[in-house]
């Protein structure tokens, strides 16, 4: 969580500017949008891989597509009304 303890001493620069945006923490460099999305699918199983040549796309434009994405994600993926809760395996990946 960006509002969590890990965030507050590995992002204390974070600004209330990204709290709705994706942020990842990477070899010392914080990644916002279309970039940390990009970092994690790198490490996702294909098809998620392939998101890596977007890079050949102008930031400006990736970014825009991650904004049209994020405002409309409940009409592409679907909103539930109960959160899954992590399995004691996911838990252990999640920083406090």
């Amino acid at each position: 969580s960006l509002q969590g303890e890990t965030a507050k001493l590995k992002l204390p620069s974070l600004n209330q500017d990204h709290l709705d945006s994706v942020v990842v923490l990477f070899e010392d460099q914080v990644l916002f949008k279309s970039e940390a999305v990009i970092r994690i699918a790198e490490n996702l199983p294909w098809p998620w891989q392939i998101l890596k040549f977007s890079t050949f796309i102008p930031k400006k434009i990736r970014d825009f597509v991650y904004e049209v994405v994020a405002s409309h994600r409940y009409t592409f993926f679907g909103k539930r009304t109960t959160c899954r809760l992590p399995t004691l395996a996911e838990k252990e990946k999640f920083l406090p």
